[in-house]
């Protein structure tokens, strides 16, 4: 009944314009805001954790901020998912770094995207794929009557889809191989795999390793790629950040804490709309409390 609500929901929502979606978003993330709930908690504990240098009274007011953000994203995802994919790409009126990463990927040893959970992380996938053969590493959702609806959307402009298991993993290798982009969400804790602890806004993070295994063993271009909203429903913009150094280094901690400091530093852009939602720092290392 759930799944179908959401379905639902989902659907309907998709037939508005942007600019309904985000005021409909803006009353949910501001009624959120002012009731106690494990997202509001969740959400206060990591702007605190990672804005120490903020009083609470800033920290409330981002968090009000990132709440209404997020909404914007969950609220979005009908949108991108249902509709016409020229009608989406249409939205993304600016670019940042498009040339440079053409020009890498032009060289023939594949790129590896970075996605993190920044602005709308859908349209990513859309816009690339739309650009360069792309393989992306795909995990279920917890919500089994989402799964076929969510691959359909996401393999629209060409994408390929492999599992976030051994044998998905391998495909990945190989497309990257072939010269392929990879895209792949760097900012999830790996509670169920592997990872390293490295920092993130000042706070250790258990941080992926499938990233920088790839960097490390074949070189190729790493980006940090996201989509900006933009105020007033006027679109989303793109962005391209190539990541240099430590990230191609065979230690593991160091390449990690380079992919973090990358991350980091495209989220304080726009840090509302990052998704401070999810437990990042749910895990900890050894010895250490748990924070939420």
């Amino acid at each position: 009944m759930k799944a179908k609500s959401i379905i639902l929901f989902l659907r309907v929502i998709s037939i508005f314009p942007l600019w309904i979606i985000h005021c409909l978003a803006f009353v949910i993330g501001s009624f959120l805001s002012l009731l106690p709930s494990n997202i509001k908690s969740t959400t206060n504990i990591n702007l605190q954790l990672s804005f120490p240098e903020l009083n609470q009274d800033a920290i409330n007011l981002l968090l009000r901020k990132t709440l209404i953000e997020n909404c914007k994203t969950a609220c979005e995802f009908g949108y991108v998912w249902f509709r016409n994919p020229k009608t989406l790409l249409d939205k993304i009126i600016a670019h940042d770094g498009l040339d440079a990463i053409t020009k890498d990927f032009e060289l023939g040893n594949g790129l590896i995207l970075a996605a993190p959970h920044l602005g709308q992380w859908e349209i990513v996938g859309l816009y690339c794929a739309e650009k360069f053969p792309c393989c992306y590493l795909y995990r279920k959702p917890h919500i089994t009557e989402l799964d076929a609806i969510m691959i359909n959307a996401r393999e629209r402009t060409s994408a390929k889809l492999v599992p976030a298991d051994n044998s998905g993993v391998r495909q990945l290798f190989q497309s990257l191989k072939q010269g392929m982009a990879l895209g792949i969400l760097p900012d999830q804790d790996p509670s169920s795999g592997e990872g390293v602890f490295a920092p993130f806004f000042g706070v250790q993070a258990k941080t992926m390793i499938l990233l920088s295994r790839f960097a490390a063993k074949t070189k190729a271009p790493v980006y940090i790629t996201y989509v900006e909203r933009l105020p007033l429903a006027k679109g989303y913009k793109i962005y391209f950040k190539k990541i240099e150094g430590n990230i191609y280094s065979k230690d593991l901690v160091e390449s990690a804490t380079e992919l973090n400091k990358a991350i980091e530093e495209e989220v304080r852009k726009i840090p509302a709309q990052y998704q401070w939602t999810y437990k990042r720092f749910k895990s900890r290392p050894e010895g250490e409390e748990k924070v939420y």
